[in-house]
């Protein structure tokens, strides 16, 4: 059990690690504008529907994905247009943060809903974790049974929670080595990065009915 809890802590930390997602996209954004508590509860409400993927690949969803593989490209599309409207959102021309500005006060089960919601519409989390688990059983340091799966999806749930919590201390430390009009650009930049990862998945979905 031990040893599904620490691949799955592994798996949920390096795999949470770009921030080309839109759940990092968000809690970087927060953690920027100074929204700590806002970060932690969106990491916390995806790392728990990460959590559910982790497992339901455990208890088999690959051998589901390899029976129906047209699952893959259109989590693909899906993935495509949420990605393009967290883009536009974070590209978008906004007012540069001003230090005297007072944080909003957020409601921790909004943002922990936020995280979770953006989690569960972006189906590519499927095959990403069946791919991991695959990945895993190819080495052969745990065995694929119903008895290790909770174990596994706690842990990913863990790692996925602890890098972010991570991330949002070094930017709590750092933050003030920023200035609020660098702080708007890395905004920027991270809705054009997101609208990047959008056009590619996008192009994927499209290149699979093409050479279908």
């Amino acid at each position: 059990m031990l040893i599904a809890i620490l691949l799955g802590f592994l798996s949920g930390w390096f795999g949470s690690v770009p921030v080309a997602g839109p759940i990092a996209a968000l809690v970087v954004t927060r953690g920027m504008q100074g929204r700590f508590r806002a970060g932690v509860y969106i990491a916390l409400g995806g790392g728990v529907v990460e959590a559910a993927y982790a497992f339901l690949a455990f208890l088999g969803f690959s051998t589901f994905l390899t029976q129906y593989p047209v699952i893959v490209p259109i989590s693909r599309g899906v993935a495509a247009v949420v990605l393009l409207v967290l883009g536009i959102v974070f590209a978008r021309p906004q007012p540069a943060p001003q230090e005297s500005d007072i944080p909003p006060r957020d409601s921790a089960l909004g943002n922990f809903a936020l995280g979770a919601w953006i989690c569960a519409i972006n189906p590519t989390l499927i095959a990403t974790w069946a791919v991991v688990v695959t990945t895993v059983h190819a080495f052969d340091f745990i065995d694929l049974t119903s008895s290790q799966a909770l174990p596994f999806a706690l842990g990913a749930c863990l790692g996925i929670a602890g890098w972010f919590l991570t991330l949002l201390w070094l930017i709590r430390r750092y933050r003030e080595r920023f200035s609020p009009k660098v702080l708007a650009r890395v905004v920027r930049g991270i809705g054009v990065v997101l609208m990047v990862v959008a056009l590619w998945f996008a192009w994927r979905f499209v290149q699979y009915f093409l050479t279908s």
